[in-house]
This record gives C-alpha cells, sequence and structure tokens, in this order.
C-alpha cells in the first residue's frame, strides 16, 4: 500500500484530510482547499517567520518605551542643548566667518 494512502491519522482532527490519487496534493475538508508539499513547506516557513516578527517587533517595543522614559528623555534634551550651544559657537568662529575674521566685535 502506497505511504500516502495510510499517512494521515486516524482521528476526529484529521477527519475530511486525504491525499490525492497521485499523492502530490493534501485534499481537506474545505472546498478548494489543497495543499501541495511546497505550499505545507512555504505555510510552514511564513508561520516560523511570523513568530520571528512577532519577538523582534516586541524586542523594538520594548527599546521605544525605554526611550519614551522621561529620564532618557531629559538626558536627550540635555545633549541636544549641549549640541546647539557646539554649533553656535562654531558659527561665530572665524574659521566660518567671512574673510577669516569674526562677524561679532569682541570687546
Amino acid at each position: 500500500m502506497a505511504l500516502h494512502l495510510r499517512s494521515i491519522p486516524n482521528t476526529k482532527e484529521w477527519d475530511g484530510f486525504v491525499f490525492s490519487n497521485d499523492g502530490e496534493r493534501l485534499l481537506t475538508p474545505f472546498k478548494q482547499h489543497s495543499f501541495s508539499a511546497s505550499e505545507l513547506l512555504k505555510l510552514f516557513y511564513d508561520k516560523q517567520f511570523h513568530r520571528i516578527d512577532r519577538t523582534q517587533n516586541r524586542k523594538l517595543n520594548e527599546q521605544v518605551d525605554s526611550l519614551r522614559n522621561n529620564m532618557e528623555a531629559d538626558a536627550i534634551r540635555e545633549e541636544t542643548d549641549v549640541m546647539i550651544g557646539t554649533l553656535t559657537k562654531l558659527k561665530d568662529s572665524p574659521i566660518v566667518a567671512p574673510k577669516g575674521v569674526f562677524s561679532k566685535k569682541c570687546r
């Protein structure tokens, strides 16, 4: 007897599932739902990748939540203020001033 004819368990969950006569497709009890081996493998991979995506999404959400933490936000604001101060000093330096002199007079 061919393997595909005896490979489906005789349980309630598998009632109505059979293999096609050529053994190429798994036929389901639902209209127009049958699967080849490659289609079943694709479903398996899709499920695995979906699980990985869910795990990565959860980790990214945790990272975003930590960024939303008030202490983290205050640290980012403080660092931004330092960068703005540095850029302001650079703007007024002779390196970027026209003709290599200060834009503003110093007294």
